[in-house]
This record gives C-alpha cells, structure tokens and sequence, in this order.
C-alpha cells in the first residue's frame, strides 16, 4: 500500500494547503503547515485510464475546443501506458496545480497498484523539509517520466522563475498546457 493514501477530498486539502497566484507561474500550491522530508503530501488524483491514442487525442482536442487547460499525466506501468485526467479540479483536488522545479521539494511515487485495484496511482511525498507557506514544486521529468527538461538559462540561473519554455516530449511525458505558459 502506498504509504499515507487515504480518502482525500478537497475539503482536506484545503486545510492542509491553499492554492494562490504567483507571477510568471499562474496558480500555485503552498503548504499551511510544516512536513518533514518523507511525508505524504497528497495523490495526483484523476481518471486513471489504459492509454489510447485516439481516444486520447480526442480528449486533448475536446479541452482545446472548449479553452480548457489539460492536465494529463502519461506514464508507463508494468510495461504498459496509462494517463491520469486531473483536468476537471473542483473533482479531483488541485495536486496538477503544483509548479514544476528542476530541484523540487516534493517527489512522486512510482505508479503502484493498491490493494485490490485494477489502475494505478501515483502519490506525492515531502522530497525535503518544508516550512509553513512553502511553495510546493516537483519535477515533471522525474524517473515517472523521463522526458528532457529544457529551461532557457534564465530559468536555470533564477531559482524563484520556473516557468517551462520549452518542452521536448518523448515516449512518456506531460502533455499539458500548464498554468506557467499563460
């Protein structure tokens, strides 16, 4: 079992963390209270599905049509692909509201299967220690996914800038418009 999954909802999300605006990333997610490296902080929750190309190209074309941003996490589990949808947030909590980082404080589980469960699920845990009001961050091009994270060197030289520019996909990547692009 994952270590620290349990039955979140947005009511207890939000009493853990609070989402705000912050320049050049849109909204973000800042705790409201200390963790320690190791903690569970919360799980990258969504509809987890086996991944098709059509239909999944017909999903991303959907959010397009409508304006909506999509927030697909691709990965492969057991030598097989699966996405997880966070798109819809007042469902699904906001952890796809969490910035990316080249040197994150939070990491991402593998994907593991949880007691009797057909789908898999990815959790999120404290990378170092985090203070009260830190802003949470993870990277997107972690052992999950290994696509290339490309930073213009702006991005690479300032910590407090970690808007992505640039995004070289392969295999298995993040394919969503993320709130630091607006």
């Amino acid at each position: 079992m994952l270590a620290g999954l349990r039955a979140e909802d947005n009511k207890y999300l939000k009493r853990i963390f609070f989402v705000k605006t912050v320049a050049h990333r849109g909204r973000s997610v800042f705790a409201k209270k200390a963790f320690k490296k190791g903690d569970f902080m919360m799980e990258y929750k969504g509809i987890c599905k086996e991944y098709c190309e059509n239909e999944y190209m017909s999903l991303q074309s959907l959010y397009k049509k409508n304006e909506e941003l999509s927030y697909c996490l691709e990965f492969t589990f057991q030598k097989q692909k699966y996405y997880i949808d966070a798109t819809r947030e007042y469902k699904y909590g906001f952890a796809r509201l969490i910035n990316h980082a080249r040197n994150p404080n939070l990491k991402v589980s593998k994907p593991l299967l949880v007691d009797s469960e057909q789908l898999p699920r990815v959790a999120m845990y404290a990378g170092t220690n985090i203070a009260e009001n830190d802003e949470l961050f993870w990277d997107y091009f972690s052992s999950l996914n290994p696509a290339k994270c490309l930073l213009d060197e702006q991005n690479q030289k300032d910590n407090t800038r970690y808007a992505m520019d640039v995004f070289q996909k392969e295999e298995i990547g993040w394919n969503n418009l993320l709130s630091c692009h607006k």
